[in-house]
């Protein structure tokens, strides 16, 4: 039986406008529901078509996309922050999503990752420049699930 990880996030009210911490907490929210579910019901092929075949939508495409437009907003939030520490730990964050989306390979095998709003090998190089030369030393990339 699947443990339940404390949830990151509540059903949006109905009529609220949907700004970027309503989807970034949308997303936590699919993120914690997947990481319960079985294999059976989030694993598989990284077409989309999975998706579409099974009740509750989870499928390895969606977990990485989303995990894609996470790493996306938490290098920019990062890139804002004047405390190094909070920076940097952001970034380490950041890294940790964009890696894991390296999973997702491209159907017409021009790579991996995703090519949407910062395609996924920039956006890790990105953080890497951000991070600066000791980043790399202590690597303190830290996937959200």
């Amino acid at each position: 039986m699947p443990t339940t990880s404390p949830p990151r996030s509540a059903p949006r009210p109905a009529g609220q406008p949907i700004g970027l911490a309503l989807y970034e907490t949308d997303f936590g929210r699919y993120l914690d529901i997947e990481h319960d579910l079985p294999p059976s019901e989030t694993g598989g092929a990284l077409g989309s078509e999975v998706c579409y075949r099974r009740a509750k939508g989870y499928c390895p495409q969606r977990t990485l996309w989303i995990k894609h437009l996470l790493a996306i907003d938490l290098y920019r939030e990062a890139m804002a922050q004047a405390d190094p520490a909070d920076r940097g730990r952001m970034l380490g964050r950041a890294l940790g999503l964009a890696r894991a989306t390296l999973a997702y390979h491209r159907p017409d095998s021009s790579g991996d990752g995703f090519t949407q709003c910062i395609e996924t090998s920039r956006l890790i190089e990105l953080i890497g420049e951000a991070q600066g030369p000791t980043a790399a030393a202590h690597d303190v990339a830290a996937p959200m699930h």
